[in-house]
């Protein structure tokens, strides 16, 4: 799997209608922004405390599995600048994420590491020749 950047987006969709109409009436996307950056900042700390994970150099981005459990935590950041109780459910969500991270940075498990991108655009000469089978859709041409 590859990494990515949480996003607003993410967010989002993660709000009820009240809570999406609440957070664009009360929240600027600066801070919104800043949010996402510091805690993404915060899980690569923790990946990068496991020390058995290769890290993307983006410093933008977290593994895409983790990204569910970041929404998690962040939805309730944002809903406690908004004024909004957030739901049982959705703390005990967030405490589930940030226990994961937690252990995560304990040793204790393991998110995908980052694939680096093949970049050498050289091609290689074949060593024997490579013969396929004729596909029977070209048969009827």
């Amino acid at each position: 799997m590859n990494w990515k950047k949480i996003t607003e987006a993410n967010l989002v969709a993660a709000l009820s209608r009240r809570e999406i109409e609440a957070y664009r009436r009360d929240f600027e996307v600066d801070t919104v922004e800043q949010l996402i950056t510091d805690l993404t900042g915060e899980i690569r700390g923790y990946i990068f405390s496991n020390g058995n994970v290769r890290m993307d150099p983006d410093e933008t981005t977290i593994p895409s599995s983790c990204i569910p459990k970041a929404v998690a935590i962040l939805v309730i950041r944002v809903l406690s600048r908004i004024n909004l109780q957030p739901t049982q459910i959705r703390i005990d969500n967030a405490k589930l994420a940030e226990e994961f991270f937690n252990n995560l940075a304990a040793g204790k498990g393991k998110v995908e590491d980052y694939d680096t991108p093949i970049t050498d655009t050289t091609q290689q000469v074949a060593t024997s020749p490579a013969f396929s089978a004729p596909k029977p859709e070209r048969l009827l041409d």
